[in-house]
């Protein structure tokens, strides 16, 4: 990770690069709660693994929005479990 030169966390990954903006407080206290209850995973599927990739690109590319995008992979990984 590096900073621009207004303090801003720039991180590149796989290609992307995305740069940390400050979140409110409100909503920085509700995202450490967020994340103190995550638990882990390893993907152990890579066609459920790549319809996530495929879901996070069209993401970060700026074709959908962060909640087509997640019902895109949603709909997309019922759909191959159901098969």
């Amino acid at each position: 990770m590096t900073m621009d030169t207004t303090g801003a966390m720039i991180a590149t990954t796989g290609g992307y690069t995305i740069t940390a903006l400050t979140l409110p407080e409100e909503l920085a206290s509700r995202m450490d709660v967020l994340v103190d209850k995550a638990v882990g995973t390893t993907l152990r599927d890579n066609a459920v693994k790549e319809i996530i990739m495929e879901g996070v690109k069209s993401y970060m590319e700026g074709k959908r929005t962060a909640q087509q995008a997640a019902r895109d992979i949603d709909d997309k990984v019922r759909l191959f479990l159901s098969e």
